[in-house]
Formats: C-alpha cells, structure tokens, sequence
C-alpha cells in the first residue's frame, strides 16, 4: 500500500460496532449505502484484516438470487464502500478483499475477556472485576442481529457468545473474592437470564446469595435451572453444581426460627417435625438402620417447591447405600397428583427390566395379574 493510500485510509479512523446495531462511527446507515453493501461491509469486518473471498463475499450479498453479473456487481459495491471508508481501507489480494480497520467492538470485547482471564488467575481480582465490566459494557446486543440467520455469522457469534458468558463468570467470580455479592448475585443472575443451562453462573448466584443473606433465593435458582434440565435434557446438574447446592441446605444446621423456610422429615407420617439439615440427615439414618434390621418404615419429606428436598434425599442416598443393597428411585411429576403411586410403579418396573422373567416371576408369586401389566411383566406373571 503507498503512503499516499495510507494516509488517506488513515485520515478518518473506522470504528465499527458489530454488537447490538451495526454501526460504523462518523458515517450514517444512509452514507453505507444497500443492504448488500452493508452485508459486505460487515463480512469483511468480521474477518479481521484477513482475506475474504470474492465467492463468499457474492454469496453473502445475494444469498437467493445470483446478478447476471455477480463478480461486477460485487465490484461496484466495493468501490461505493471505498467511497464511504476510504479508497485504501479495502484492498485486494489473495483471491478476495481486506478491510483495514482501527478498531471492532467484539474484538475489544475479547481482549478485555483475556485481560480479565489473566488477571483472575494472578490474584488481580479487582482488575479482573474492571475488565470484565468492560466487556460486558461492549456488549450492547447480540452479534449483528438483523443477520442472525445468515451462514457467514454463525462462528463470530459463537465466538462472541462464548466470550460475553466468559465475561460475566469472570466479573462475577472476581465480585465474589472482593466482597460485592450483590454486584455477583446481579451478574449471575443476568448469566443466567442469557443461558437457563449456565451451571457455573448458577454456582456464582447460589454463592452470592447465600452470603447476602438470601439463602431461599439460591435454592429457588438451583430449582429452576435443575427442572430446566431434566424437561429439556432429561439430565440432572453436575456434581459441581450439586455440591454448592448441597453446601447451602447444610448451612442452616441450627433449629430454624418460627416463619423461616425448612424442609420438614415426617417419619411413618407423624406430626413431628425436623428441622436444621444436620437432624434431617441424622433422622433418616435412624430410620434407614431401623429398616436394615427387619422393620418397615415410611419417611416423607416436606416443603417448598425449591427447597431442595431431592437434593437431600439424593446425597443421603449417596452417603448410605451399600453394595448388598437394593434402592430404587423414582421420580413424583406434578402431574401426577391423581396417581400418587405412579412413581412407585416406575422405580420398580425400572428393577423389573434388569432382571430375567424367572427372577420377576418369582418376585411377584401370589401378585394379582393386573400388577404384572401395570409393571410392564404380564408374561412373567402368566408364566408363574
């Protein structure tokens, strides 16, 4: 490039906004011309400086329908858009055209992502804290939304969604080490209305809440991020995940005050009430040792959607079972209010389909038939 070109691409700086609103700084959406201009524009702006082939560059701008003349038509876009940016800004090399820019808002993005991922790591919390923000800052909106269903942006918007959620676990972890949890609970709780399935956002509220004081509230979040995987997914958290919320049902290990919420064991449903997660967990194994020793007993476990009854029942599950032992679990739907059974019926038609027709034959000796077929082993049933 000569410095004649060079001096006048450099002239007037460009600055480019991809995130939220396509923008180009000092230049109106009027002076960049059609939308194939603009789509063009923004394709060799995500490129970085790099190449971008006249193919592409043709397929992006006329993505249904080819001119009769693409190859001109292209070059005829170019030329009106060195007109707007500068006649050196684009160039052409390698097979395709190159835009040299100043400055590209997801590109600062990233290197504010970088800048607080080093500083994380070396203890710089509050450096890290500050450039994060920064990043979040940036991000105004999605990558360039009016192309959201266009090929060219698929990887750059990954890209950039990959490093916006970066941002916010970065800004919030470092908001958590300094001491402003309301600042990490905000943080976490916006990385979570951006992905219901963020799991290291989720740790983050939980964490924040807990030390703000607001307990209920992180369990509440774990609840909804935990239906939200297994109505979508049919999976369950990560133990990670698992384990903070494990954390805060075991902080309230003292007796809680009249009004506050717990989850109550009722043993053979009685009106006794346990409350404190530490006598819980002791009430169940006393109850668990009564079983193993021949009698029968029925525990339920009560409280608010949230609360995190399951949770308890599956890390007491965890910390007990023995080898020799046979546990089934099942899981009680909403709605299945009319069929309180139902989940029962599943856990043990879930055994039953591990073991051979004898073995299910023998079990149900003596059984009424209509249990077989409600088990899905009518046959073994005949059979007997």
């Amino acid at each position: 490039m000569s410095n004649q070109y060079r001096g006048e691409a450099l002239h007037q700086s460009l600055r480019i906004r991809v995130m939220g609103e396509f923008a180009v700084e000092g230049r109106t959406q009027h002076e960049l011309g059609s939308r194939k201009a603009r789509v063009v524009l923004k394709m060799l702006a995500l490129h970085h400086g790099q190449p971008v082939a006249v193919d592409r560059l043709i397929d992006a701008a006329w993505p249904s329908r080819l001119p009769a003349n693409p190859g001109e038509q292209l070059a005829v876009l170019i030329s009106r858009l060195r007109a707007v940016v500068g006649k050196a800004r684009i160039s052409f090399g390698d097979g395709g055209y190159r835009l040299e820019l100043d400055w590209l808002d997801v590109d600062a993005m990233h290197e504010f992502v970088a800048l607080a991922d080093e500083a994380g790591t070396a203890g710089r919390n509050h450096d890290a804290m500050t450039a994060a923000i920064g990043a979040l800052e940036l991000a105004t909106g999605p990558l360039l939304p009016e192309d959201a269903d266009a090929l060219w942006t698929v990887v750059a918007r990954l890209a950039a969604e990959r490093s916006l959620a970066r941002a916010r676990h970065l800004a919030a972890g470092a908001a958590l080490a300094i001491g402003r949890v309301h600042d990490a609970a905000e943080i976490a709780a916006a990385a979570l209305d951006a992905d219901p399935y963020d799991e290291e956002a989720l740790r983050q509220l939980m964490l924040a809440e807990q030390l703000r004081g607001r307990t209920g509230a992180g369990l509440a979040a774990y609840a909804r991020l935990r239906a939200y995987l297994q109505d979508e997914l049919g999976v369950d958290p990560s133990s990670e995940t698992d384990a903070v919320h494990l954390a805060l049902l075991r902080e309230d290990d003292k007796p809680a005050s009249s009004g506050s919420r717990s989850a109550q064991v009722r043993p053979d449903v009685s009106s006794e009430a346990i409350v404190g997660r530490r006598d819980e967990l002791a009430r169940l194994s006393e109850v668990l040792e009564s079983c193993r020793t021949g009698s029968s007993r029925f525990v339920a476990i009560e409280g608010e959607p949230g609360i995190g009854k399951s949770a308890l029942t599956r890390s007491f599950a965890e910390q007990n079972i023995r080898d020799a032992e046979l546990w089934l679990f099942g899981k009680c739907e909403p709605v299945f209010g009319e069929l309180p059974m139902q989940s029962v019926v599943d856990a043990l038609r879930s055994h039953f389909t591990t073991l051979a027709p004898v073995a299910v034959a023998a079990l149900l000796v003596g059984v009424h038939a209509e249990l077989g077929a409600l088990l899905g082993v009518e046959n073994a049933v005949r059979t007997e």
